[in-house]
């Protein structure tokens, strides 16, 4: 159950965060970003997985986990975006 709980809390956070990106003006992956829909969207796969990573393991260490996965999201979805443009 603990395994489940956090890979679906994974998933939750990454989607959460891709989305979010993609909602940003100054985004690369998209031609167009994907609105205020989208940002409603994000936020709530965000807040679903911390309530999930939560329900798995301790305040602490779900609140660093889900902070460590979207600081690393943030910091390669960018240079995914570069990398997709110059090949």
């Amino acid at each position: 159950m603990f395994a489940l709980t956090t890979c679906a809390a994974t998933l939750l956070t990454l989607a959460g965060g891709l989305v979010l990106y993609l909602c940003s003006p100054n985004q690369a992956l998209l031609a167009a970003g994907l609105g205020r829909g989208g940002l409603w969207l994000g936020i709530a796969s965000l807040l679903l997985a911390v309530g999930l990573f939560l329900s798995a393991m301790g305040p602490a260490a779900a609140v660093s986990s889900w902070l460590v996965i979207l600081m690393l999201e943030g910091s390669a979805l960018p240079f995914i975006a570069f990398l997709r443009r110059t090949s």
